[in-house]
């Protein structure tokens, strides 16, 4: 019996050791090993597809530290998997942009987290009301995620949404309320935002755009579908032209859905749909309907 017992207790012993030895040695790797870090970006499900490459052009990733310092940006598409080496910096936040190279925008990078932009770029001409005229944006998407970055395997994923509203304006009856058979008639919006934060915050006042426009085979002067900033706290309103000279200014309508009078406003990943029509000249009616984004509405001839 004495010698079961101490076989045992030799059999404990051994296998204590080889724990401690284990222990050590999992410890020592641990220190050693390289940090994997890795980062995908994706399309939110509010704005898209996840995988759906066709929005995107470009995608850029932008890592600052837990203080905000810029540490490095990145090239990469649209579900490809980055891995990220920034060994001993600790915890870090990645901010994603898309479509801001090919998007008539200026990326302003600086040493701060707080002091980079996204902004509109100004076509250099201005209204009489001092608004300054702004490039159309392209489908701007953006997301931020942080990740630990502790050295242990770390799969960050970066949703993006859209960061843009967009527009469709349909004016009837144009030409005989306005006494001007001709085409040189054009259309105005304004005004919005026109930067955005790397916190995803809109900044800025007093940005206009001039979209094209023409006349379709009804006769109506159409503003195809066109993409703004949000409007947010910003008056927006649509003024017609004829030449130079200013023929009306829209800022509100008929909901569509509720039959409520409502301001214009400007929402990111919505559509705004607006129908003036001028066929009496003594009761204009402007009808319009926020959309799902890229959603235009047919409008039927008011009688």
């Amino acid at each position: 019996m004495m010698c079961i017992l101490k076989q045992k207790m030799q059999v404990l012993s051994c296998l204590t050791i080889l724990l401690m030895t284990a222990s050590c040695s999992i410890r020592e790797d641990l220190s050693d090993c390289k940090n994997t870090l890795t980062v995908k970006v994706l399309i939110s499900e509010d704005s898209g597809e996840p995988g759906d490459v066709s929005l995107v052009k470009d995608v850029t990733l932008y890592v600052f530290d837990a203080h905000g310092k810029f540490l490095g940006s990145r090239n990469t598409e649209i579900g490809r998997e980055e891995e990220l080496d920034y060994p001993g910096k600790g915890r870090l936040q990645i901010v994603a942009w898309c479509n801001t190279v090919s998007g008539n925008v200026n990326v302003a990078m600086n040493d701060h987290i707080d002091d980079a932009r996204v902004s509109l770029k100004s076509t250099g001409a201005s209204e009489p009301s001092s608004s300054g005229i702004f490039h159309m944006p392209g489908d701007l998407l953006y997301g931020t995620e942080p990740a630990l970055n502790n050295k242990i395997e770390e799969h960050v994923i970066v949703y993006v949404n859209r960061m843009v509203a967009s527009m469709k304006i349909t004016v009837r009856n144009l030409q005989k309320w306005a006494g001007h058979n001709d085409t040189d008639y054009s259309i105005m919006v304004g005004v919005t935002k026109k930067e955005i934060n790397f916190y995803g915050q809109y900044l800025g006042a007093g940005a206009a755009y001039i979209p094209e426009t023409s006349f379709d085979v009804r006769n109506d002067f159409i503003a195809p579908l066109f993409k703004m900033l949000p409007s947010k706290d910003q008056v927006l309103s649509i003024k017609i032209f004829h030449g130079e000279t200013m023929l009306d200014e829209v800022l509100s309508g008929i909901d569509l859905e509720t039959g409520n009078t409502i301001t214009f406003d400007a929402v990111e990943n919505r559509t705004l749909n607006v129908l003036i029509d001028y066929g009496n000249p003594t009761n204009l009616r402007v009808t319009l309907q926020q959309a799902a984004w890229g959603v235009e509405s047919i409008w039927k001839p008011i009688g």
